[in-house]
């Protein structure tokens, strides 16, 4: 199974912050925050300040494996969700960002950076 996300900075500039962070891996955050919701355990992670942007496509994709029990777990999860699969992964990774992002409202850098990508 893939979940296509088309990030925007219009709409979540907090995840556009996260994908263009050189310090995380969007993706491995991303399967960590589906996985505990479905073992409903708490999954948190912070947002690393002080280190220069990297532009990186804001179209990615999320690869479930349906021969991995872990992933299966998701997928099934997903499948019984209401929601569409993208508006549930984007507001899970929001609700799990645990440190202070009022920078990221501000940051022009940020901004230009994501217009930038989206004209490429």
């Amino acid at each position: 199974m893939k979940i296509r996300l088309q990030l925007r900075y219009p709409r979540e500039p907090e995840l556009v912050a996260l994908r263009y962070n050189p310090c995380l891996d969007f993706i491995g955050i991303t399967k960590q925050a589906l996985l505990s919701y479905v073992n409903k355990t708490e999954f948190h992670f912070t947002i690393p300040e002080g280190y220069a942007y990297v532009k990186k496509p804001l179209v990615l994709y999320i690869n479930l494996d349906e021969k991995d029990c872990k992933d299966r777990q998701i997928i099934d999860m997903l499948h019984e969700n209401k929601a569409p699969n993208t508006t549930f992964v984007r507001n899970l990774l929001i609700r799990s960002i645990s440190n202070d992002i009022s920078d990221i409202y501000k940051d022009e850098k940020l901004k230009a950076l994501a217009i930038e990508s989206v004209k490429d």
